[in-house]
C-alpha cells in the first residue's frame, strides 16, 4: 500500500472555506477515481491555515493511473480553478511505513 499526505496551506482565514469547497465540489468527483480517502483534517494546534488529506493507493502505479484519470474529469478541473485563489501553497508527500 502507498500512503500520500497532502497539505493545503490557505491564505489566512480561508481554511474553512477551502475545506467546505473541497468537500462539496472536489471530493464528489475525486472519490470515484482518486484512491481511498483515509483522512481529512485540520490541526487543533499549529498552523490554522492548513487542510490535510491522507490518501491510500494500492501502489505507486495505481496512484499515477488514478491521478491521470482524475485530471480528465471536467468538474474536478473546475474545482481546482475555483479553489486556487484560496491557496497559498500545496504540498504532497509519499509516506513510507516504519512498521
Amino acid at each position: 500500500m502507498l500512503t500520500e499526505l497532502r497539505i493545503y496551506t490557505t491564505y489566512p482565514g480561508k481554511a474553512m472555506a477551502f475545506a467546505k469547497l473541497y468537500k462539496e465540489e472536489g471530493l464528489p468527483h475525486q472519490l470515484p477515481v482518486g484512491g481511498k480517502l483515509a483522512g481529512f483534517y485540520r490541526a487543533e494546534f499549529g498552523n490554522p491555515n492548513e487542510v490535510v488529506l491522507i490518501w491510500e493507493y494500492e501502489s505507486y502505479d495505481d496512484r499515477l493511473r488514478r491521478r491521470e484519470d482524475l485530471f480528465k474529469v471536467p468538474e474536478f478541473l473546475a474545482f481546482i480553478e475555483k479553489s486556487a485563489p484560496l491557496l497559498k501553497s500545496e504540498e504532497g508527500r509519499i509516506l513510507v511505513s516504519m512498521q
